[in-house]
Formats: structure tokens, sequence, C-alpha cells
């Protein structure tokens, strides 16, 4: 593969880490990567885990004289992923070894300081539906890095049209969207700021109250755009929009989405600092979402601590 140049994409992670199955699910952790990286002039490192017992660990290519059946028949899946990745995209094709999945591919990212983890979800039927696997689901709790998951039958955009970004009220929200706003940026991409408003959130509301409580997340939305994305709204390239529903699975459906367009949300308030923990309502937007999540860790303590005492 060769390197792509400086000027044929927007700056973003340098390293990705795709999370690979030879399986549906694998081919679109593989897809998110090839459109990731292409968008973000970014590496593509592809990993396949062995249990610990095989004695053969390393990058592809190389001598195969050694190799057990797994490690040769794993070693093909590669070479068959490697050949799927477009020219102008760097990517290497990985064995790594380990007793669990999601630690060795977290181990991995960090051995390799990859910004971002890429894994594939299972899902059936016509509305394509996220089911996350066990490998992803200890990631979603636990992971340091972010974690981006391919909805089914994911297939690479050739660039990223739009990054939206699901926000709260609470504390850790100005830290999520301004990580959106950074990510949109060296993305060339519009970004779109979404708040959820539904029963859970005020009981038992009756339509005046909506409003009300609409009213006041789309200002609060603003206004933080008004102070920290001012060029973006001035360049009509950043929006806000507050969706209800009688659930947060059901606000989602409410929302349009383009196929070239990936999701972010923060943690849940029960995160350790600087881990992922995917909270519930991610949990249930994900249910129906028929785009790429991508879940950051939460606000570390020092930054937290530092930013409440500017």
């Amino acid at each position: 593969m060769t390197q792509p140049s400086p000027t044929s994409a927007h700056q973003g992670p340098s390293k990705i880490l795709v999370g690979y199955l030879a399986t549906p699910s694998g081919a679109d952790a593989l897809n998110l990567g090839i459109g990731l990286a292409r968008n973000w002039n970014a590496d593509l490192e592809i990993a396949m885990v062995v249990p610990h017992s095989e004695a053969y660990s390393g990058a592809y290519p190389h001598t195969r004289a050694h190799e057990t059946v797994i490690s040769r028949q794993l070693s093909t899946w590669l070479e068959e992923a490697l050949a799927k990745v477009p020219d102008g995209i760097n990517a290497i094709g990985r064995v790594v070894s380990g007793t669990d999945a999601a630690r060795s591919l977290h181990r991995t990212a960090q051995e390799l300081n990859c910004a971002l983890i890429i894994l594939g979800t299972r899902g059936g039927g016509l509305l394509r539906r996220f089911s996350v696997g066990s490998s992803a689901n200890t990631l979603l709790h636990s992971s340091s890095i972010p974690v981006a998951l391919a909805p089914p039958r994911y297939e690479a955009p050739e660039s990223i049209s739009r990054i939206s970004c699901m926000f709260g009220t609470l504390s850790g929200s100005n830290e999520l969207i301004d990580t959106a706003i950074r990510t949109a940026k060296n993305s060339g991409s519009e970004l779109r700021l979404i708040s959820f408003l539904t029963q859970e959130d005020a009981g038992a509301i009756n339509q005046e109250v909506s409003h009300k409580v609409l009213e006041s997340l789309e200002v609060n939305a603003n206004r933080y755009l008004a102070e920290q994305a001012k060029q973006l709204v001035d360049a009509g390239s950043a929006s806000t929009e507050v969706v209800t529903g009688k659930t947060v699975a059901e606000a989602a459906t409410e929302l349009e989405w383009n196929d070239d367009e990936i999701l972010l949300a923060g943690s849940s308030r029960l995160a350790t600092a600087g881990r992922i923990f995917m909270g519930p309502r991610a949990a249930k937007v994900l249910r129906t979402l028929p785009i790429p999540l991508v879940i950051t860790p939460a606000l570390e303590k020092k930054r937290e601590s530092e930013e409440a005492g500017e």
C-alpha cells in the first residue's frame, strides 16, 4: 500500500486499530476503518487475535515456515483483508495472542499508539439493528481509547459528511462537544449537536412543560456553540437539534442520518476517569442506529480539576 499524500485527506488520528474477523461483522469494521483512514489520512492496523496457547504472533507479511494451522489460517484471512484496502491507505495486518480478545486488542492499540479501536457488530433483518458481542461489550465498559462500532452491512464512505454529537446537560458535556468540534474541523465535516428529550427526563410531561424544556436545552446548546464554535456557526457548517420521544430509542428514530455520517457519544457518569463506560442512553440509541457510533472515554479527573480552577 502506498502512503497517502499529506494533502489528500484531513488531519486526524495517525493510527486506527481494526479488530478484524473473517465474518460479515469483521468486513463492516474494516470498511469503517477504510472510510475513516481515507478521510483522516490515518494508517490502519488490522489485528486478529489468536488464542494465547498459539506460539505465533506478529505482523504480516512474515515467514510462514513455522506457523501452526490456526495461525496460518489467520494469516490467510489477514492477507485477504489487506487486499481490500484501497491504494493510498497504509495498512498493516498482524496476529496478536492473548487469552482475552478485548484485552489483547486494547493492549495492542496502546502499544501501537492507536487513537481509535474499531469493531463490527451483529445484526439481522431489514432494520440493521446493532447487537454487540462480548469483546465489544468489554471494551465499551473499560477501554481507555475511543471505541467505534460499525453497523451491519456497512460500506466504506468516500468521505465523512457529518459528525453528529449526542450530548446532555450534565458535567462533562462540554468536553464531549469540544471533541466533536475538533473532529468535525479535522474531518472537514459538518457538525450537528443533538440533545434528546424524553419522558424519562421530565416524568409525566405535558406539552407545555415539554416545550419549556426543549427551549431551555436548545438555548443552552446554541450558547455553547456561540462561545466555542462561532466560526463553524457563521460558516453554516454547525447546527443544533433537539428531538423528543417517549424513550431515547424512539427519539432517535425521529432523526435523519446520512450514510456517510458518524455519531459521537460520551461515557456515563459511572465511568472511571479516563475510561469508557457506555451509558444507558447511548445503548438505547445504538439499538436503532444505522450509522457508526463512537464512544469516548470519561474526562480525566486531573483535567476536570484544572478546568474547575480556570
